[in-house]
């Protein structure tokens, strides 16, 4: 397998990234080495993201376009093929430097294809560094499929566009650690968190999507722990996600929090039509960010008091 190089000052094409706005595209240089793959990243001035932590979300964006970089560039995938995420987790080693300029190690675990030797499914798992050391590791879970197949497992929800517009959040921006409202991903429904992402918001939606993106998804049950325990910077230190199925447009996504009394240890589920869209687990972090210290054991029983579990 011949290595595929670019520069760092360069740009890795945004159709790689599944991205539409080049300033959304976190990768900037591709080397296959055969055995692994050397990815150097950047941190874009995107507001989404948090200006005082390297946090979940940004990690978890690095992941999605990365594993589906390495997918197109390192095995060949067509740009017409589909890809379905089934699966994303990660650990944060040292979430409180904030670096711009990132590199990882990545490889393929487990890699199945099909018999013409389309790759089908695979698991790329990554080691994050700065200039000073590890930052973070993690995995990306997916499936390759061809249009029609994609269509036929989609059904009726191909091609669904999210709604045009909602009403603000009854959750301000500033309880959940971020600056813009619309940045705001839960909402409070009686006594129950639904996921509600805004159809136009810039990060979530620059590209074509029939579904909810998962990092969104992810976003949101960070956003859910920030609110219930009043701690705008409540972070990850490990996180996986199973995603047994896409969360549609249109119908009420519940969002249920599971905390574990005496731990750092939350488990999320997302109810979707009576059934289970993502399970997920986590462990919060000891220290949200460098100014707030916070005893994350202390916040899981206030959390637990919160939703009554």
């Amino acid at each position: 397998m011949a290595p595929t190089i670019t520069t760092e000052d360069g740009a890795i094409d945004r159709s790689t990234v599944h991205r539409s706005s080049s300033d959304s595209v976190l990768p900037t240089g591709f080397i296959d080495n055969g055995a692994d793959f050397a990815i150097t990243l950047r941190r874009p001035p995107d507001q989404v993201f948090a200006g005082d932590r390297f946090d979940s979300l940004f990690l978890a964006e690095m992941i999605r376009q990365s594993t589906i970089m390495i997918c197109h560039l390192g095995y060949g995938v067509a740009p017409t093929q589909q890809f379905i995420m089934l699966g994303l987790g990660f650990e944060m080693t040292s979430p409180q430097r904030l670096s711009t300029r990132l590199k990882a190690r990545a490889w393929a675990e487990s890699p199945r294809f099909a018999a013409d030797g389309q790759l089908r499914s695979t698991r790329i798992r990554f080691e994050f560094n700065d200039e000073q050391g590890s930052l973070a590791s993690g995995y990306g879970d997916a499936r390759i499929v061809d249009s029609s197949t994609y269509r036929r497992f989609r059904g009726a929800h191909a091609d669904a566009q999210p709604s045009s517009g909602r009403p603000a959040s009854n959750i301000r921006a500033s309880q959940i650690g971020r600056h813009s409202e619309i940045d705001v991903v839960i909402r409070q429904v009686d006594d129950e968190t639904t996921l509600d992402v805004d159809g136009h918001h810039p990060f979530y939606f620059d590209h074509p999507l029939d579904h909810v993106p998962g990092v969104a998804v992810i976003e949101a049950f960070r956003q859910s722990v920030a609110a219930l325990t009043r701690c705008p910077t409540a972070e990850f230190e490990t996180f996986d996600a199973v995603y047994s199925s896409t969360v549609e447009f249109g119908t009420e996504a519940l969002l249920d929090v599971r905390p574990r009394p005496g731990t750092r240890d939350v488990e999320f589920i997302i109810v979707q039509d009576g059934r289970h869209a993502v399970c997920a687990s986590a462990k919060l972090q000891t220290s949200p960010s460098t100014s707030i210290s916070e005893d994350p054991v202390r916040l899981i029983d206030e959390l637990d008091s919160a939703v009554g579990v």
